[in-house]
């Protein structure tokens, strides 16, 4: 799907104005289990949970390359990495990002669980969307892993469906 068709799909999926205000609205949908809403971006990706497409909307859209360096893992690359850590559990993923890294690794065997820290608070709702819609079951950490710092936890559940997302207090 071309990302300018994707990106307006998106924005009309959720109601938005701007593309930057992607983020919180992927975050309220994760933490309101908003079964409708993950279906229905389910659809309009017709089913391909191997693909990272919010990868591309964040990269080309929100990424802070100039601050904080980003560039995202190139899927070819993701599916190497997965291939390694096919076997392990928990699968852990240290600059998780929107999740590529782990996507691919779940593809492989989705019934691990998947630790995902990630420095990035603005990407953080894409990586828990991403995997919320995969039914992951794991944590997301927000930190500073050079640093050891935790500034947030999210735990995600699986579902029937869907990931049961909460703030870990």
């Amino acid at each position: 799907m071309e990302l300018q068709v994707l990106r307006d799909r998106l924005m009309e999926l959720f109601d938005i104005k701007s593309i930057q205000d992607l983020g919180a609205k992927l975050l309220d949908c994760v933490l309101a289990n908003d079964q409708e809403k993950m279906t229905n971006y389910v659809k309009l990706i017709d089913g391909d949970l191997g693909t990272d497409y919010l990868q591309k909307i964040y990269q080309y859209y929100c990424a802070d390359r100039e601050n904080l360096g980003q560039d995202f893992t190139p899927i070819s690359l993701a599916k190497l990495m997965g291939k390694f850590v096919e076997q392990e559990d928990p699968v852990i993923d240290l600059c998780a990002g929107s999740g590529a890294l782990t996507i691919q690794s779940w593809c492989l065997n989705p019934h691990r669980q998947f630790i995902c820290y990630e420095f990035d608070q603005n990407v953080i709702p894409f990586l828990l969307f991403n995997l919320a819609i995969r039914n992951v079951e794991g944590q997301v950490i927000n930190s500073d892993v050079l640093k050891q710092e935790v500034f947030k936890t999210f735990q995600l559940e699986k579902g029937e469906r869907f990931s049961h997302v909460w703030i870990d207090q």
